[in-house]
């Protein structure tokens, strides 16, 4: 298979675009009850830290019935939020793929049998040309291979890159407003988030090219020997074909590999952007509780919500693979 030229990644994108214009009204509000678990997460923070406090001074919290119970209903809700915002991304990512199947089967029958034969009978460009069975085998591969791996893309990457950006700014707009440094301090350690990000992507984009590249390949390899299996046990070749067909399985084993340490990469970036955050906060209220200026209150909140502040970030970063993956599915379903 020819590598993928810059023109062809520009269509693949824009034709993802599209997708994703197409299904965005069941992709918001995903987006938007993750934020509204944010909220719930960030009044979850303010009463932890109204009842932490006075116990760091051995003072007796005011109305700790009162924050207790407001911390329980903020944590009611978050999980009542999530368990809905996880049934709204599983039916977007099933809506998505009726939608891709139903147009793939009316293109399908508009150009007739010979139509995805020209891709080679497991769906390679530029394989030899299996008449109607070839056709109908890759129309089944692409069918159900290439969309399956762009139901996460809608159910998880497109409603988590629209939360990315609006969960960490409304923590950073919840810690303005008690203290304004140890905002601006959170805002740098999230900014280093993408830069880091960027790198491992490049890398895991290409990996993931070749792995669906070298997944399409055994698919095909596969299909030609069964089709020919009676010609290879009578040449007596059974045996050297089954060695090089375990070897491609060797191969995209490795390619697999490949792209899961290059998506662990992006985490392990994250964590560092987050510890390093944490530790320089922390350090910063441990100085003013020994200068005696500090208010307590504002210091457990700021360091309560840093886990908050990345989660979306780390969301982000987990479903980036999604997004490589259907980039690479893109260029059989466009």
């Amino acid at each position: 298979m020819a590598p993928a030229t810059r023109e062809d990644r520009a269509r693949n994108q824009a034709w993802l675009r599209g997708q994703a214009y197409a299904a965005r009204r069941s992709t918001l509000p995903i987006a938007a009850l993750g934020l509204a678990a944010t909220a719930a997460a960030v009044v979850q923070a303010w009463c932890v830290a109204t009842l932490a406090a006075p116990l760091l001074t051995s003072s007796t919290p005011t109305s700790p019935a009162l924050w207790a119970t407001l911390f329980a209903a903020a944590a009611l809700a978050r999980a009542a939020l999530g368990l809905l915002s996880d049934r709204r991304a599983v039916e977007a990512g099933s809506a998505a793929r009726r939608r891709l199947r139903t147009a793939f089967i009316v293109a399908a029958f508009a150009a007739g049998p010979y139509g995805p034969a020209a891709s080679g009978p497991g769906g390679v460009p530029g394989g030899v040309p299996g008449g109607i069975t070839g056709g109908i085998t890759g129309g089944v591969t692409t069918a159900i291979d290439r969309i399956e791996a762009l139901d996460p893309y809608f159910a998880r990457w497109m409603p988590t890159a629209a939360l990315a950006m609006a969960g960490p700014l409304l923590v950073l707009l919840a810690i303005a407003f008690v203290d304004p440094v140890a905002a601006g301090i959170l805002a740098a350690g999230g900014l280093a988030v993408p830069l880091g990000m960027a790198v491992a992507g490049i890398g895991a984009a290409v990996a993931s090219a070749q792995q669906f590249e070298a997944l399409t390949r055994l698919q095909s390899r596969f299909l030609d020997r069964i089709q020919g299996i009676a010609t290879i046990v009578l040449a007596g070749q059974a045996g050297p074909e089954a060695a090089r067909l375990q070897a491609a399985a060797t191969a995209l084993r490795r390619r697999t590999m490949r792209v899961l340490r290059l998506a662990f990469l992006s985490s392990a970036v994250l964590d560092a952007a987050a510890a390093t955050t944490l530790v320089i906060l922390a350090l910063r209220a441990g100085a003013a509780w020994r200068a005696g200026a500090i208010d307590l209150v504002a210091a457990i909140f700021t360091l309560v919500l840093v886990a908050e502040f990345f989660a979306p970030l780390r969301a982000f970063a987990a479903a980036y693979q999604d997004r490589v993956q259907a980039g690479a599915a893109a260029a059989a379903l466009r």
